[in-house]
């Protein structure tokens, strides 16, 4: 198996290639392990008994402040039960995650299972997008809205058994630019929430990790001033924040847009447009449960286009992830991407 080295730190995801990503370096380190695995492995070969469908499982330990590393055994063996073939592999960084799905691409393996947080499963994506393999998830990070939003279990053991079954559906995905996201993208006040969640200190865990950053940056964040063009309509003003939604929440159980399903075909837009620090602070129990939607400092809307522009920089942040600064264009691709759901 690959070595298990454990990345530090948390930075900012490089930029996302346009069209077919490179061929990994035959040189280095990765491909050669990867190259022995296939010769010795008959999982690589893709020889399989009848029935058996040929995984190649991705575990990120630094995922869930490092939860997933330490249930990376328990996780292994409840996968290999399932009877599929499964070849077991653990990350070393973002990068190390691209180049693995993108090598279980050009293997022809039939899927991959992401082992980790929305994160990891944010990286593999980038990889499986015009290919026909299945995504799927055994969700153990901080936020775990994908699996939110896909109704799918948070424990591992649940996770593995819909894995056995196999049931699988297809789902839409958000293109921001050269990136691709399937939950929520955000600027302004989220994402310098997203932004201090990701630089949290170790010991906290789930919601906790964004409500202490939430608190931090509610204490320093001003409105910022931004033109939203959405199929065709304008939006300009100030904002405390700009969310598009393929999936309905982000930073750990936030509906930010509640009403958004990822097969209909559509983003969810959610401006909130400038308010007072108490007000918002007010207001964060809603946010839960996606009751914002009233306040009239709120807009909602659908489209399938999306454009946000300002005169300031803001970053944007999509899956919990850094994307790019804006100016961007967000558009939804439908049905896309098949993923094990029920």
């Amino acid at each position: 198996m690959l070595p298990s080295t454990l990345f530090e730190g948390n930075p900012k995801s490089q930029p996302l290639f346009e069209g077919n990503p490179p061929v990994p370096n035959p040189k280095s380190e990765t491909f050669r392990i990867w190259n022995f695995v296939l010769r010795i492995s008959p999982h690589g070969l893709g020889i399989f008994p009848q029935g058996r469908v040929n995984y190649l499982a991705i575990a990120n330990p630094t995922a869930g402040r490092g939860r997933c590393g330490r249930l990376i055994p328990e996780i292994r063996r409840c996968l290999e039960a399932t009877g599929h073939a499964i070849e077991f592999v653990i990350s070393r960084s973002q990068q190390h995650l691209r180049e693995l799905a993108h090598m279980a691409v050009q293997q022809r393996y039939d899927g991959v299972i992401s082992c980790g947080g929305d994160g990891t499963a944010h990286y593999i994506l980038q990889e499986l997008l015009g290919s026909d393999l299945t995504l799927g998830l055994v969700s153990v990070g901080t936020g775990n809205d994908w699996a939110s939003s896909l109704g799918l279990p948070t424990d591992y053991r649940k996770a593995c058994a819909l894995i056995k079954q196999g049931k699988t559906r297809r789902i839409d995905v958000a293109r921001a630019g050269p990136h691709a996201y399937v939950s929520v993208a955000g600027t302004g006040f989220d994402a310098e929430v997203n932004r201090l969640a990701n630089q949290n200190s170790a010991w906290l865990r789930g919601r906790a990790v964004y409500l202490n950053a939430l608190f931090r940056a509610l204490s320093q964040f001003v409105p910022q001033p931004v033109e939203v063009i959405y199929d065709g309509h304008r939006f300009v003003g100030p904002v405390m924040l700009v969310a598009v939604g393929n999936g309905a929440s982000y930073g750990g159980g936030v509906r930010i847009v509640p009403q958004a399903v990822m097969d209909d075909g559509w983003l969810d837009l959610c401006i909130v447009k400038q308010t007072t620090r108490l007000e918002l602070l007010k207001n964060l129990p809603r946010i839960y449960h996606g009751g914002h939607v009233a306040h009239p400092a709120v807009e909602i809307h659908r489209a399938r286009r999306i454009t946000i522009h300002s005169t300031r920089a803001m970053d944007l942040f999509g899956d919990g992830e850094y994307l790019q600064q804006i100016p961007v264009t967000i558009e939804v691709v439908p049905r896309v991407l098949r993923i094990i759901a029920p």
